[in-house]
């Protein structure tokens, strides 16, 4: 998936997931990751939080991909 997109968009991962692994993919191939804003104590959610914090963009609206 991450070499087919040119940036990926995270809107729920667990800390262990497939998605984190696609993610650390699409980064190593210098893909723009965006990731949607969740809450910090929502463990659905602590891949999100855990790729922010490795600085990927939050979505906060969906005015980014106008």
């Amino acid at each position: 998936m991450a070499s087919l997109c040119e940036s990926l968009i995270v809107l729920q991962a667990e800390e262990k997931s497939g998605t984190l692994v696609t993610a650390k993919y699409a980064l190593d191939m210098a893909k723009d990751i965006y990731v949607l804003s969740s809450s910090p104590w929502n463990k659905r959610y602590s891949g999100n939080i855990k790729l922010l914090e490795e600085g990927a963009t939050q979505i906060t609206n969906l005015d980014l991909f106008q």
